[in-house]
């Protein structure tokens, strides 16, 4: 049997192939003939292949470009109050008092209107009786330069994960500093009378009282061996505990608007007092650096940053 992986195998295309084709004459002449004609022969046929490859491959995707900050919110990822709710809407938000809008955010209709207020500068009874509000469980955000970020924050809304994605974001605090926050909503405002406005609802978190130095970004980095790339933080503590959730039968209202369902009974109790004194606020989406990698330590509830180094 002919064993073609053997170097006589290729004797014909490698040799006498060659030796056809190149001048003759002494060793030194025959010799750089034939490595001139091997070169040329194997730089055509790369040349093909990359024609064809280029040829063959899908056309890329031209994105694009703005030129400012453009932000995109699709009326499918809506937010709407629980089926339990007499009204179908949020606004006013005098209507809903100390009640939770829903469980993709689980903050007041009172809280919602005062973080407008303090937004946008507009007037508090103003805001909860003429304000229309609108929330919304995702936004995406074109940027000048090209770039494009999806966020989420949504217990039940996600393609995947069994419908819960809430991202955790970096956020520029100015004179080049960073702190941290999650999503909790995101929010479009009309006041009429071309007074509208939007931004993005979050919960602050602080530097980790077990974080014993920062960066030069003012991070609370983590002790060595993780100190280069980690940081720790804890969730924002307001000094005092939130009305909406120390209301008479408050526990109630969560098992009729099936408020926290995303977490097991057996969990919830201690869950919804983690948020009796949440810190939320309201910020620009320019203000968002980027999506922060984070994991949660269930011995202290403080979360574990991991930097991306680029």
């Amino acid at each position: 049997m002919h064993d073609t992986t053997a170097p006589e195998a290729s004797h014909r295309f490698n040799v006498k192939e060659v030796m056809q084709r190149v001048r003759k004459g002494t060793d030194f002449d025959t010799g750089a003939s034939a490595v001139d004609y091997v070169l040329r022969v194997r730089t055509s046929a790369k040349v093909i292949d990359l024609v064809h490859e280029s040829s063959t491959e899908a056309p890329k995707r031209r994105t694009r470009r703005v030129r400012s900050l453009t932000v995109v919110v699709n009326d499918s990822k809506r937010l709407s109050p629980p089926a339990s709710v007499a009204y179908n809407t949020f606004s006013p938000l005098r209507t809903g008092d100390q009640s939770l809008l829903c469980n993709d955010a689980r903050l007041s209709h009172h809280e919602l209107a005062t973080l407008i207020s303090s937004f946008t500068s507009w007037d508090i009874d103003y805001v909860k009786d003429s304000v229309n509000v609108s929330l919304f469980c995702s936004a995406r955000v074109h940027h000048p330069g090209g770039e494009r970020r999806t966020y989420w924050a949504t217990e039940s809304r996600y393609g995947y994960n069994g419908g819960v994605r809430r991202d955790n974001v970096e956020v520029d605090l100015g004179h080049g500093k960073i702190g941290a926050a999650e999503l909790t909503t995101f929010i479009k405002m009309d006041g009429g009378v071309g007074r509208t406005s939007e931004g993005v609802v979050i919960r602050w978190m602080d530097k980790s009282t077990l974080s014993t130095h920062c960066d030069e970004k003012d991070r609370p980095m983590c002790d060595y061996p993780l100190s280069s790339n980690h940081c720790l933080w804890q969730w924002s503590d307001i000094g005092s505990d939130r009305p909406c959730l120390k209301i008479r039968g408050f526990m109630n209202r969560v098992r009729e608007r099936n408020l926290w369902s995303h977490i097991k009974p057996q969990r919830r109790p201690d869950v919804i007092r983690s948020e009796y004194r949440s810190r939320y606020d309201i910020i620009k989406y320019s203000a968002i650096l980027r999506h922060m990698i984070v994991h949660v330590d269930p011995s202290t509830d403080h979360m574990l940053q991991t930097l991306q180094i680029v």
